[in-house]
């Protein structure tokens, strides 16, 4: 089975979303979306071990 980004990181990639217009809405930082989606990246291409993970 293909692994699968989560939302909202994935319509983020397809330019779907903006990042700032996102976090303004929800009431978060800015820069929780930009660590987060870099996580889900790593995670997506098998580059963070596990035992981090």
């Amino acid at each position: 089975k293909p692994k699968r980004m989560r939302k909202p990181f994935i319509d983020v990639l397809n330019g779907k979303i903006d990042i700032e217009d996102h976090a303004s809405t929800t009431g978060k930082k800015e820069f929780v979306y930009w660590k987060n989606l870099f996580r889900e990246a790593y995670h997506y291409c098998n580059l963070i071990p596990s035992s981090v993970d």
